[in-house]
Order: structure tokens, then C-alpha cells, then sequence
């Protein structure tokens, strides 16, 4: 049965040992000494140490814990022999061997932790050799996709730039070579209708019927001229052809359309009204095909530092971040709007929600047009 001392004892040797302080608390030095365990031989403070070392071996779960607390144990019996002034002389023989054999459990099972933290270790920077070579090896991947994207981006703005070139030349093409044939043809069918007059009343009828397909001719070439590439972009502005193009869209859909300026933009560089008109154009086809909208809004206005176009309908909504991620040929319009806006430097969102419509921001820093864009002055009377 154990004395008030003996547990005394067992509860100091025990807080010392789960400790971190490496200093003997003084207590427990003199009951070291023989003050709490004066009757105790060598073998059974042995048997104490032994149990108390065993008890916290049990208690910890951290291999790491029980190393430092082995090591602690060892260091302590180490200072129970010196403050007792114990030697192997004045121990017998059977208490000798007790001792060395608990010191040699204790490190064979010091020795066995030590090894399974060296494992532990091994694997860990293996592990960790691992990871940073897959993360170099994702890191070269991302360059890899990042360089492919920017070449991507290259070639659809060279596309986009290319089909506007091919566009401008087809325009042209049309309104001065064949819209002049003809109307070539057309003055010689009037020449022949006057000729014909003294002549045959047939003949006249026939060259009659010829001019108004002539004229309906002349009117689908300038048409097609007109949507390849519309000259009043050219020649009298953004604002103006923006107009002209909202107004022919509402005759063709009985969609309501308004034009809302702060400025004629007269002096704006033909990149920037190509890309501001063709993002207008395209919001257009998009809002008549898809949004059921009864009204739709064009601001087209400078502002402290941008120039912002904003086309606003009232029709249905949708998941701009679904589009965005769908790269299907049906969604083509708007990729193509993202990339125009982007060649100039511009940034492009749209907005959409259930019961408020579809809204497309578009906005050009100033100082990316400041060679480009010149502000306008009217002369005084």
C-alpha cells in the first residue's frame, strides 16, 4: 500500500517528467535524497521510476512526446544515482541488473520511436519532393496554357481584323464596280426605251421591265453594301451611323429603339467606331433574336475618363457566366464582342437578371484614345 510520501513522491517524478523545464525542482531533489523515501532501497525507487516511466508512455499518443519524455527518464535516473551516490559496489547484484535492465528496455523502446520518426520523416520529405516536382510540372503546364491562350487571342483578333479588311473591300467593290455596271446598263435601257419610242410599243414595254429590275439591282447591291460595311460610318460619324442602324432596326422588328449622346464623336478614330459600332450591331441581332424585347436604349456618351457606350433592353434575361463558359458557335457573337473591345483596350460585361433585362457596358479609357479623339469646339457667331 502506498504511503502519503510514496505518492508524493509519484506525483513530482510524474509532472516532472511530462514537463519541458530540464531543471530538477527542488522538491523533488530532496525527496531524491531520502527525505520523502528514506527507507526506499535502490530497487524499489527502480520499480517507481519504472511504473511512473511505463504509466506516461501510456498517457502520450505523439511519438515525438514519448522520445522527450524517454529522454527525460534516462537523464533523471541518471541524477537519481549521482544524488544517492549510488555505484554498483554498494548495490547488489540483483538491483544492478534491474536497473540496466529497465535503462535497456527503455532504449531499445527510445531507439524504436527514434526509427519510426526517422521513417516518418523520410516519407514526409518524399512526399514533399513529390509535391514540388507536381507542382512544377503544373506550373509548366499553366505557362504552356497561358502561352496558347495568348496565341489564341492573337490569331481570333488577326480573324477579326482580316474579316473587317475583307468586308471593307468587298463593300467597296460592290458599290464601285458593280452598282456602276449597273447603272451603266440602266442609262443604255433609257436610251434604247427613248430610241424605241417611233418603233415598237412591245419593245418599250420589255426595256421598261428591264430598268426596274435593274433598279431592284442596284438597290440590293447597295443593301448588301450597306450591311457589309455601312459608308456613313466613314463619312459622317459613330453617332450618325448608329442612328441610321437603330432606326432600320426598328422598321424591321417594331422593337422601339432611343439614341442617347453627350457628343458627336466626329473626330473618333475609325478603329474605335468600327468596334463601337459592330458591338452595337451585334447587341442588336442578339436582342431581336433572343430577348422578346419591346424596347431597347443605345448611350453612347464621354465621361471623366472613359468613353462608354451602354445598350440597355427590357426582354428576357440569361446567365452571362454560362455563355462565357460555352464555347459552342451559336455563342460566337459575344466572344466576338469581347475581342473587338479588348483590341482597343477596352472592357467589355454584360449584365442580365430575371424582370430587369440584359445590359451591355462597354468602356474605352480616354487616354487610349487621346491621339484618336479630340474634343470638339464650335466657333462663336
Amino acid at each position: 500500500m502506498k504511503t502519503p510520501d510514496t505518492h508524493r513522491y509519484e506525483t513530482l517524478l510524474r509532472s516532472y517528467l511530462l514537463g519541458t523545464d530540464p531543471a530538477l525542482p527542488a522538491e523533488l531533489r530532496n525527496a531524491t535524497a531520502g527525505s520523502l523515501l528514506p527507507t526506499s532501497t535502490v530497487a524499489k525507487r527502480i520499480q517507481i521510476h519504472e511504473r511512473i516511466v511505463s504509466d506516461c508512455m501510456r498517457d502520450l499518443t505523439n511519438k515525438r512526446q514519448k522520445s522527450q519524455m524517454l529522454k527525460r527518464a534516462a537523464r533523471f535516473f541518471t541524477k537519481v544515482t549521482a544524488i544517492a551516490d549510488v555505484s554498483p559496489q554498494n548495490r547488489t547484484g540483483k538491483e544492478w541488473l534491474k536497473s540496466m535492465e529497465v535503462l535497456s528496455r527503455h532504449a531499445l523502446e527510445l531507439a524504436a520511436i527514434r526509427k519510426e520518426l526517422q521513417q516518418a520523416l523520410k516519407e514526409k520529405n518524399d512526399a514533399l519532393l513529390i509535391l514540388q516536382k507536381n507542382q512544377a510540372h503544373h506550373a509548366q503546364l499553366l505557362k504552356k496554357s497561358e502561352s496558347f491562350q495568348v496565341q489564341l487571342r492573337r490569331l481570333s483578333r488577326k480573324l477579326l481584323t482580316a474579316q473587317e479588311d475583307e468586308r471593307l473591300k468587298i463593300s467597296r467593290d460592290l458599290h464601285d464596280v458593280i452598282s456602276q455596271t449597273l447603272s451603266g446598263i440602266n442609262i443604255k435601257l433609257a436610251m434604247l426605251k427613248q430610241q424605241s419610242q417611233n418603233h415598237s410599243k412591245g419593245l418599250a414595254r420589255n426595256i421598261t421591265s428591264t430598268q426596274r429590275l435593274v433598279e431592284k439591282s442596284v438597290h440590293i447591291v447597295h443593301q448588301y453594301a450597306y450591311e457589309l460595311r455601312p459608308a456613313v460610318i466613314d463619312d459622317l460619324g459613330l453617332i450618325v451611323a448608329l442612328d441610321s442602324m437603330l432606326k432600320k432596326f426598328s422598321m424591321r422588328t417594331k422593337i422601339r429603339g432611343t439614341l442617347e449622346t453627350n457628343s458627336p464623336l466626329h473626330t473618333l478614330d475609325i478603329a474605335y467606331r468600327t468596334c463601337l459600332f459592330r458591338v452595337a450591331e451585334e447587341a442588336l441581332v442578339n436582342v431581336a433574336r433572343h430577348s422578346a424585347a419591346s424596347h431597347v436604349t443605345i448611350q453612347c456618351k464621354k465621361t471623366k475618363g472613359f468613353l462608354t457606350m451602354r445598350i440597355v433592353d427590357d426582354g428576357k434575361s440569361f446567365d452571362p457566366d454560362a455563355v462565357s463558359k460555352d464555347h459552342h458557335s451559336k455563342h460566337l457573337g459575344i466572344i466576338g464582342m469581347r475581342e473587338r473591345v479588348a483590341m482597343i483596350d477596352g472592357t467589355f460585361a454584360i449584365e442580365s437578371s430575371p424582370g430587369k433585362g440584359t445590359k451591355i457596358l462597354v468602356k474605352i479609357p480616354l487616354h487610349a484614345t487621346s491621339k484618336h479623339l479630340k474634343p470638339t469646339t464650335r466657333k462663336k457667331p
